[in-house]
Formats: C-alpha cells, structure tokens, sequence
C-alpha cells in the first residue's frame, strides 16, 4: 500500500511550527518536526501583523528542518474565525451550500460577503416541526484574515493546499478516549487559549480565547517559544512560573468554557480532560485544572508515533516538542485520520489550484508517451532489420502523441463554460433584493412600544430603462425597487407613529414613507377602550424621509395619552436594499 503523507503548517503567536506525518495502512508517523520563533507583535491573537517577519520564519524553518515538499495544511485561529454545530432542514448538498450564506451572517458580525466558510456533515438531527434535519459542523472565517495568511505563506516558498481551523486540527490530533466518551481537549498558547469538547471523533463545542498579551499572566504563564532546532538561540526554560494566582486567569478560562458547555447539555459529564500546548509542563498546572473541573486531567499524548532519534531531537527536546507540535500534527492529518475537515480555502484558488492539477494531468500523460517514444525509437535503431516496422511504429506514436496534446484544449474550453455559466449566475442574482436583512434592520429599527400586526413586502417588476420615472439625475431609472406596507399599533399615540416614521426613514434601503391611516382607541374604565377617531390618507400628506416629522402627518400632532394607536405605513425601498451575492461569486460581478 502507498505511503500518504502531509505536512501541517501552524503559525502561531510566539512560534511557526511544522510537521509532516506519514500514513501507510493505518500506521501513522511523525516523520519530520521543527519550529522557528518569531519576534514579539509579528502574530497577535492569531493574526499576522508583520508579514515579511513570518515569510522570513517559514523560509528557515524549511531550511532547517529538512522538509522536501512544499504543499501544506495551513491552520486559522482567531477571534474572527469560528467553528459551530447547527441543524439545518434536509436538502441536497447544492441546496446546504446556498442555504448556509445566510446563516454564516448570523454567526460571525461580518457581512456573508466578506466571509469564507465550508461544512461537513456529522450525520441526521432531530425531527422538527417541518420534517427531517441534518446536523452540520460549519467552518468560517473573515475572508481577509485567510487571505493574507495564505499570500504569507506563498512569500515563504510554499504553496497551500488546504485551510483548516486550527482548533479542529487540535482535536484530530489526540486519539479518543476508547469508550468514546465526553472528553474536552485544552491548548494553551501564548496568547490563545483552545478548549474542544468532543464525543468520539465528533467535536460538540470548540471555544477560542484571547489572552491579553500586555497582562502579567500572558507574558509569565504563556511564555514565548523556544526553538527546538537551532543551537544557536537562547534557549528559556518553563521554570519560575510557579503555580500562584498569576494563573488564576488561565485556569478560569478553562473552567468556564467547559461550564458553559455543560449548562447547555444537561445531564451530561466530562470523562476527562487533556492538556497540551506550551504552557502544559509548568509546574502544577494540571493539578489547578483537575481541582477547578474535579475530573481526571493528563497531559495530551499526539495520536501518531514518534521516535527522537529519527527525528535528530535530544530528550529534552522531545519533551518540549510533545507540547508543541498538537496543532501541526493535526494539520498533517487532514482528510487522513477520522472526523471532519472542511477547508476555509477560498473558491477562487480552489478554481485555480484544480485548472493545474488538470493541466499537471494532461502534461503527465504527454510526457509519458514522449517517453515511450525515445525508448522504443532508441531500441528500433540498434537492430537494422528492424527500422521499417521502427518507422511505422514512431507513426502510430506520433499519433497518439498530437491526440494528447489535443486533448489539453479541454483546459480552455472549460474555462469558457466557467465563464458563461458565472456570468449566467451573476445576471440572475442581480436586482434581487435582501429580504431578510431589510427586515432585520426595520425590526432593529422600530421604537419600544411598537407592535407590528402584518408586513407586506412587494418587488416592483423590471421596468426598461425608457419608461422609468427619471428620479436622479442622469440616470434615467427610478430609485425605488419595491414596497413595504406595515400596520401595528403602538400605547404612546400618535407621538409614537411619528418616531415610526423617523426611524425607517433612516434605514438603509428603505425611501419615501408615509402613513395614510392612524385609529386612536382611548382607554374606558374597564380596560377595553373604545375608538376616539381616525386620520384617514386623504387628509395625510406624502411624507420623504427628509420631512418625516413634517406638521403635515397627523402622526406628528398630538402627545401620548392611555389607549393605543392603530396605524397603516407604506414605503418605498430603493437600490440599497438589493442583495450583492453577486459580487460573492467567483469573479463578482465582473
């Protein structure tokens, strides 16, 4: 059986760290180890903040710790990266895919836009109220944090063929528990502090905390890296920690994390706890965390095997590496040892990474019958008797040489239909509205007191551009997309309807309003209340969103009494409410 191998690329807040493992036939080894400090500020919390400090550390930790291939498993951690566990309805893969750009908006405070994200599928959920569900574990991240982790990388030689989160490589990295029981897997960082709950293989909670890298606690219980190869650098010891109230703060973190946990999943219990990261061997750590949680607490064991010798680390060395390398090690196994991996690589160099893979192909398999060629020419020409059938025999070759190379031309014509059908897909999308973050923003929007009885939402039909209304100037095209008609009621009177109307006309994508009927119910003795009078459209006038507090609006006379107001609003919604997904497809809009 084939030996498979992978390398995993860790860069972390004190340190780069590489590891490559090989796996043949269920029998993993790390192969390779080595790591690399980096100089105080060049990451924080996860994120790179010197750039040509990384590259120059990637450079050096390939130099010296002797890897050979360039195609690694790059790891995200951040504050602005998240893994979750959802349910969503049953649906085909396609359907999961576009279903998730809506709810990945939800999950992180950034437009879906500006986010990359990919899933798994963990298995079915429970039964809701409209059927079948399937639990999903969701992966994403602000696309720029990706990004620029990824050109880092490229400056330093190498070439990424995955993103991971980091705190799934984690978790990979440990074997579970052989009653496949509740365990909970903590790193701690220099700067971040990693908590993972999992059942089996299968994570159910995964927490990212940031230490404040200017406190005490970060700099003498977190400390920096050491570099386990290169003799050269001063090498610092664990020693001095101590186990005083200096890591009162890092012991919290783990124990709230995993109460949190457990508050929403009543009724079940941690088997035990495993720690590793740098800060895993100072003296009484493991103790403070066992009496925090009361459950058995060991230092992490990585899941592949490892032999110092063939790794040309001393004991000591070894000992620290044990620490150290979880993360990198994890990133090694990605697709190779059980549980999920989505990959945060965005579309558009996925795209490009299969058109050379393709081409790679195609050019391999020229290659191979150019060689055929030689040796089959070479042998023809040493017997004489033999050159007429040598002859005919190139012939055929050759033949068989140009149909290859004909067959590259699928590369280009494939990118044709790429072209056509994004560009397809983006004509399609454009002009539709974003109904579900306009209605956010109306309901965000709306004064206390406020109570919404029925919404209508309506998209105007597409209009050429002749017979539009001229409402800006040298556009030749209405601003207004669509309506919206509202009626509630609200217990602050009319007072009330005109903070209504003030309030949407400052929301984004939403125009002109107008209120063409209030009712007052005035309050009786009895609590029922009983109808005082009504304004009626005839007798409102159109209010913009400039005038919404206008005299004019019988919304904006009178002042707050007992008893509610009845009201009917209707507005229009212009351009800024249509949805950009567009702009998300590959290549955008262009």
């Amino acid at each position: 059986m084939a030996k498979l191998s992978g390398i995993g690329l860790d860069i972390g807040s004190s340190a780069v760290r590489a590891a490559e493992v090989v796996n043949h036939g269920g029998h993993r080894e790390i192969v390779k180890f080595a790591q690399v400090g980096l100089p105080a500020g060049a990451v924080i919390e996860g994120e790179i903040r010197e750039p040509g400090a990384v590259a120059a550390a990637i450079k050096r930790l390939w130099a010296e710790g002797g890897f050979k291939r360039r195609a690694v498993v790059l790891g995200v951690s951040s504050q602005r990266a998240m893994v979750r566990q959802i349910e969503v309805p049953q649906m085909s893969p396609g359907e999961l895919r576009s279903a998730l750009r809506y709810q990945i908006g939800e999950l992180l405070p950034i437009p879906v836009e500006q986010a990359v994200f990919d899933f798994a599928v963990l298995g079915p959920g429970e039964p809701g109220a409209e059927g079948a569900t399937t639990r999903l574990l969701v992966a994403a991240a602000q696309q720029d944090i990706v990004k620029e982790a990824i050109g880092v990388v490229k400056r330093g030689g190498l070439r990424v063929r995955a993103v991971d989160p980091s705190p799934l490589a984690l978790l990979r990295a440990f074997p579970p528990g052989p009653d496949g029981g509740l365990e909970a897997v903590v790193c701690l960082g220099a700067q971040l502090v990693v908590v993972g709950v999992r059942q089996g293989t299968t994570p159910r909670f995964l927490r990212t905390v940031t230490l404040n890298s200017g406190t005490e606690t970060s700099r003498a219980a977190l400390e920096p890296a050491q570099a386990v190869h290169g003799a050269d650098e001063a090498r610092r010891g664990l020693g001095g920690v101590g186990t005083g109230p200096r890591l009162d703060p890092v012991v919290e973190e783990v124990r709230s994390s995993i109460e949190y946990f457990l508050s929403h999943n009543q009724g079940e219990h941690l088997e035990r706890v495993v720690v590793t990261g740098g800060a895993a061997l100072t003296s009484g750590l493991v103790e403070r965390i066992r009496a925090a949680l009361h459950v058995p607490v060991t230092l992490a064991t990585v899941g592949p095997k490892a032999v110092a010798s063939q790794l040309k680390l001393s004991d000591e060395q070894m000992q620290e590496a044990s620490v150290r390398w979880a993360t990198a090690v994890g990133l090694a196994l990605w697709k190779t040892a059980p549980g999920p991996a989505p990959s945060l690589l965005p579309a558009e160099i996925k795209e490009r990474l299969h058109v050379q893979q393709a081409l790679l192909g195609s050019a391999a398999g020229v290659m191979a019958v150019a060689l055929g060629l030689g040796v089959v020419s070479y042998s023809g020409a040493q017997t004489a008797s033999h050159v007429k059938a040598q002859i005919v025999n190139d012939n055929t070759q050759a033949l068989a040489l140009q149909g290859e190379i004909g067959r590259l031309s699928v590369v280009t014509r494939l990118r044709g239909q790429v072209v056509t059908q994004r560009q397809l897909a983006v004509t399609a999308l454009q002009g539709d509205v974003a109904w579900v973050n306009l209605v956010h923003r109306i309901a965000a929007a709306l004064p206390a007191g406020v109570t919404v009885t029925a919404l209508g939402l309506a998209r105007n039909p597409p209009v050429a551009a002749s017979a539009a209304p001229v409402a800006a100037a040298g556009t030749g095209t209405s601003p207004y997309v669509g309506t919206i008609s509202i009626s509630g009621q609200t217990i602050n009177g009319p007072k009330s309807v005109s903070a209504v109307i003030e309030a949407l006309s400052a929301v984004r994508g939403v125009g002109a309003v107008w209120v063409p009927n209030t009712i007052k119910s005035a309050a009786t003795p009895d609590g029922t209340g009983t109808s005082s009078g009504s304004a009626t459209g005839s007798s409102v006038s159109r209010v913009s969103t400039v005038g919404s507090g206008t005299s004019g609006s019988p919304a904006a006379a009178g002042s707050s009494s007992a008893g509610s107001t009845s009201f009917t609003l209707d507005a229009d919604i212009t351009s800024a409410a249509l949805d950009d997904r567009s702009a998300g497809l590959p290549g955008g809009g262009k």
